[in-house]
């Protein structure tokens, strides 16, 4: 079904109407993910991936009755290819935007957070067999769902 851009009807009113906030960025209410979702956040397919350990916690609850639990926090991260065998890394959430740093290991990496290298195109390579044989199967990554800010440097 094709959706309307000139439709005005409120969709926030039906998700209310069922007892859903949709604007609960934290708890995904509305059992939705990625680009259904109502949540300020990145497309990455990280997102999903990490949108996804509350989503099924909270479907679990909402059919056993028992209230929702908050658990998303935004968590992104996204390499970044930028040519002749290199890429950036980005690693941000709801409240804390890209930092330079090292990932996943904090202070050795061995990926280098907001600065193009070689070893992140090769991470880059890497995910893809990590998607393919990890993610696709359900299996966990080694990579917590809330970001860290262990290894980053913050301005002050």
């Amino acid at each position: 079904m094709a959706v309307d851009p000139a439709d005005d009807r409120d969709d926030d009113a039906h998700a209310r109407a069922a007892g859903f906030d949709r604007s609960a960025h934290q708890r995904l209410e509305a059992c939705l993910a990625q680009d259904a979702a109502n949540v300020p956040a990145s497309k990455a397919g990280s997102v999903t991936h990490f949108e996804g350990e509350t989503l099924v916690g909270n479907v679990r609850r909402f059919l056993a009755g028992e209230p929702l639990e908050p658990g998303f926090d935004g968590h992104s991260n996204c390499f970044i290819e930028t040519g002749f065998h290199k890429a950036l890394l980005i690693d941000f959430n709801y409240d804390t935007e890209p930092l330079p740093g090292k990932y996943p290991i904090p202070g050795v990496g061995p990926f280098t957070l907001l600065d193009e290298s070689r070893a992140n195109h090769l991470g880059k390579l890497g995910f893809r067999w990590a998607y393919w044989h990890l993610l696709l199967k359900g299996r966990p990554m080694p990579v917590p769902t809330l970001m860290s800010m262990a290894g980053k440097h913050a301005e002050t």
